[in-house]
């Protein structure tokens, strides 16, 4: 089983986070789980800035974080 959990608070002891880490420490009893944990806060994630190579052919897509670090890693998840 693979499981993602993205945390989007700023907090690092807020209550989202909190109740994460307890999700993550519930799916480690599962000795087949392989968890990817991913904290918004600690990336460095930029608003678009209108470049559209997420558009133009040939161009290797978007140069935001998001879609080189994020979306592949869910995708994976699914796999």
């Amino acid at each position: 089983m693979k499981a993602v959990i993205v945390v989007a608070s700023p907090k690092p002891e807020g209550n989202s986070t909190t109740i994460a880490k307890h999700i993550i420490n519930g799916l480690r009893e599962n000795p087949e789980a392989e968890i990817t944990e991913l904290f918004l806060d600690e990336l460095d994630i930029k608003f678009c800035r209108g470049c559209w190579k997420c558009l133009k052919r040939g161009e290797p897509g978007c140069v935001i974080d998001f879609n080189d670090l994020i979306v592949p890693t869910i995708v994976d998840s699914h796999k």
